[in-house]
């Protein structure tokens, strides 16, 4: 860890705009498990009391409803803002190296989206593997994570498997009279309910185990991690968790840089 004269520097991961976008994702989320849990479960104990916090069976149903759609158009906006950015790099790597027609304009753009900081790499089988060596005692070395690491991937790209699943089921067991009137099976209604529920409850498992543990529950971040308030993380943790991408801004910036660091989207 490299610190200027004394000073301990911050790094600015998440934009107040990312953050509002992951807060609004957790409270849709959290809207649709507290309401749709205790049918699924509706014989234990627990249900009732739940269902009740909720103002009973009906207005519970209404918060699902609600809250599955504002998932689900905040789901279209998640879409338009990446769609946004990957064009905004688009026109920039295009403006500093011009397409020779179109088959090279699509190698260009197919160039810009792997470069994108999320999409998963080939450098990420290499890290899965490295922190199984780890993980498993055969090596003492961690993983080389740049800025982002496989299991943010996973906790990010998960989402658009979840939220159509969700889409695609919900209308369906919302208005099942309606789309039996228009000629779909009874046996496809029943598989949506089957989908639907159990995709909610393997989404609610990863979240309590997978992603609670990563950013909430593990010994440096516990009893939370600082950057979903203010986006920002210590130079300490940078160092620790993304190394690849720390030994790259520190070569960047020197020694007489910025105490808070902005990086790059």
């Amino acid at each position: 860890m490299s610190e200027a004269h004394g000073r301990q520097r911050q790094f600015y991961r998440l934009t107040l705009h990312q953050r509002i976008q992951h807060t609004l994702i957790m409270i849709t989320f959290a809207l649709q498990v507290l309401t749709g849990l205790p049918i699924k479960f509706a014989e234990a104990a627990w249900s009732y009391p739940l269902i009740k916090l909720f103002g009973g069976v009906y207005m519970a149903g209404r918060i699902h409803r609600v809250s599955g759609v504002a998932m689900f158009l905040l789901f279209l906006y998640v879409l338009s803002y990446i769609l946004v950015t990957v064009m905004q790099k688009c026109l920039i790597f295009f403006k500093e190296h011009p397409a020779e027609g179109v088959g090279d304009a699509l190698v260009k753009i197919i160039k810009v989206v792997y470069n994108i900081p999320m999409f998963p790499r080939a450098k990420d089988g290499v890290d899965i593997v490295d922190a199984l060596k780890y993980f498993f005692f055969l090596s003492d070395k961690k993983p080389d994570y740049d800025k982002f690491i496989w299991k943010e991937k996973f906790d990010y790209i998960a989402v658009f498997w979840g939220c159509p699943v969700f889409s695609t089921t919900g209308p369906l067991l919302w208005w099942p009279s309606f789309f039996a009137n228009i000629g779909l099976p009874a046996s496809a209604i029943n598989i949506a309910l089957i989908v639907h529920s159990d995709e909610s409850f393997l989404a609610l498992v990863v979240i309590m185990v997978w992603h609670f543990y990563n950013t909430i529950f593990c010994p440096e971040k516990f009893p939370m991690h600082g950057m979903l308030i203010d986006g920002l993380i210590s130079e300490e943790l940078m160092a620790d968790e993304y190394p690849a991408e720390y030994r790259r801004i520190m070569t960047e910036e020197g020694d007489e840089g910025p105490s808070i660091v902005k990086l790059d989207e």
